[in-house]
């Protein structure tokens, strides 16, 4: 009697047990969590809908961009490895900095590479708007670009290489800037035959061997000449094409206008390289005045020029009220190979001279 008592309440329990494992388990799947979305299980506008991160996968690591804050989240998110910009511009304002909820500055301490999305039969403006110190590269790290147009991401690019939303790398570390296939649009420059030379003399680090190899002037039969048309296709002061070049970047003191070494390295490949406007060369060969002093004169009549346009699309219009950024600004910044201060001499490179003290 007994025993039967004991058989029947052990398959009672494991009835019980049984029922209530798959109640939990029935429980546990209906709760969120800590997971990414899949966008390749989504729609293109339902992925493009989605804010923040909005990942292929974890495992991928992949955020699809169309907007300053997905874009600033992509960056913070530590997961993210490939940024994919899947509008024709991304503005990229300090709004979106400070309305992030993230901290900043926010510190990258993996590789990370932003492109434009290959189904793009233009690449993508991606502009920075000149925002400063908003992130730091750690050492060892890298930060890539490819397929983009870069904009307003230099403030004083002829003066100091690199990019003004990253802080310095810290002292004892080395961190790396690429660009490849990547349009690099600058404000104001020296002319091209001076900035050929200055290209040529330029070192290159030594973890980087090989030479430099710049082409400063290049035709533009059949550029429009249209401030609104899209950048690739307008006619420009100067354009050159950067087949490889490597250089060490620096950041300028605004006290003193020196450069300063900021630990990062840029390594530019097959990117086209466009000015916007030209430093007089009368004021260098013919007046003879310091390079310095050109070039703040051209800065100066360059800034109350009528300001550059770019396409803006419909959908990134509607995230962004404020087109300052793209309509309202004077110049046009990127990575340069030529930097300020000193004498100019003839014809010979004038690189070691025009940087900073």
């Amino acid at each position: 009697m007994s025993g039967n008592c004991f058989r029947g309440t052990v398959r009672c329990f494991v009835t019980v047990s049984c029922c209530f494992s798959a109640f939990l388990a029935a429980i546990l799947c209906r709760i969120p969590r800590c997971s990414h979305y899949r966008p390749r299980e989504l729609a293109v506008d339902e992925v493009n809908a989605l804010r923040g991160r909005s990942l292929r996968s974890k495992e991928d690591a992949v955020a699809l961009v169309s907007n300053a804050q997905q874009f600033v989240l992509a960056l913070a998110e530590p997961s993210i490895e490939l940024v994919i910009i899947t509008s024709e511009v991304v503005d990229v304002s300090s709004a979106a900095w400070n309305s992030s909820g993230v901290n900043l500055p926010i510190e990258l301490r993996r590789n990370i590479t932003i492109e434009g999305d290959p189904r793009f039969a233009q690449w993508p403006v991606l502009n920075f708007n000149y925002i400063k110190g908003v992130a730091r590269l750690a050492g060892g790290c890298h930060l890539a670009f490819r397929n983009l147009v870069l904009m307003y991401f230099r403030e004083q690019p002829t003066r100091a290489i690199g990019m003004d939303f990253l802080l310095p790398t810290l002292p004892g570390e080395l961190s790396f800037l690429f660009a490849n296939n990547t349009a690099l649009i600058e404000g104001v420059c020296f002319p091209q035959e001076i900035r050929s030379q200055d290209f040529g003399g330029l070192s290159r680090p030594s973890q980087f061997p090989g030479d430099q190899n710049v082409t400063a002037t290049l035709p533009q039969d059949g550029c429009v000449n249209d401030t609104t048309a899209y950048p690739l296709r307008r006619c420009w002061a100067g354009r050159g094409y950067i087949q490889d070049l490597v250089t060490e970047c620096a950041d300028l003191d605004p006290v003193t206008q020196s450069t300063k070494f900021n630990n990062q390295i840029a390594w530019v490949l097959n990117c086209p390289a466009i000015c916007e406007y030209l430093v007089d060369y009368d004021c260098l060969t013919v007046q003879q005045k310091e390079p310095l002093v050109c070039y703040l004169e051209a800065k100066k009549m360059y800034n109350a020029a009528r300001s550059p346009k770019v396409p803006v699309s419909v959908e990134n219009e509607k995230e962004s009220g404020d087109r300052a950024g793209l309509t309202g600004r004077s110049r046009v910044a990127v990575i340069s190979a030529t930097t300020i201060g000193g004498k100019w001499h003839g014809r010979s490179s004038v690189m070691h001279m025009l940087q900073g003290p």
